[in-house]
């Protein structure tokens, strides 16, 4: 059975396939902030970020008809702004370096300080491009690693690796924010 907003949400849908304005609109105010925070994660740069939101929208009006509403609405539309936040990412910044690297490290065990999530968010942020992206698409964006690899060119292994290193490398940058106060 549809939910209110489930046959709200088709409705826009079928208009913004109309090419109805003032459909696209509601659609981009219902879901910019969440388009912008996945490309916000995996560039870590707000005027990145910013337009990668303004282009995905634009993408998504311009190949609404390839919807087949199967899907989620949602979940087609964030697939587009990630794809177009890592072909950013790949077009403009080295990583490779750091994504090479295929080390199998187990994960430490210890009991885990209190984190706040803006602690967790600074850290991310000062991660390197290949460790953030690593870890956004797995820990927030849900991709597997098998679809991180696929998507930036590395191996599975690599991308477990990486994500290991990202957990860790944030649980010490957290750490030293704790002792510095």
């Amino acid at each position: 059975m549809n939910t209110t907003q489930d046959i709200s949400l088709d409705f826009l849908v079928a208009e913004c396939k109309r090419s109805n304005r003032l459909a696209q609109k509601k659609v981009f105010d219902m879901y910019s902030s969440s388009v912008y925070s996945s490309a916000l994660r995996i560039t870590g740069n707000t005027m990145d970020a910013q337009d990668i939101t303004q282009e995905a929208f634009i993408d998504a009006f311009n190949k609404i008809e390839s919807f087949s509403g199967n899907g989620s609405f949602v979940g087609w539309l964030k697939r587009i702004a990630v794809n177009k936040s890592l072909n950013f990412v790949k077009r403009h910044r080295m990583y490779t370096s750091d994504l090479n690297e295929n080390v199998n490290e187990e994960e430490e065990s210890y009991e885990e300080p209190e984190y706040t999530i803006e602690m967790v968010n600074q850290a991310v942020q000062k991660l390197s491009d290949g460790y953030r992206m690593v870890f956004n698409l797995f820990a927030f964006e849900g991709y597997s690693h098998k679809e991180i690899a696929d998507q930036l060119g590395i191996t599975e292994s690599t991308s477990k690796s990486q994500y290991n290193r990202a957990k860790a490398r944030i649980r010490q940058l957290v750490t030293e924010s704790l002792q510095h106060g």
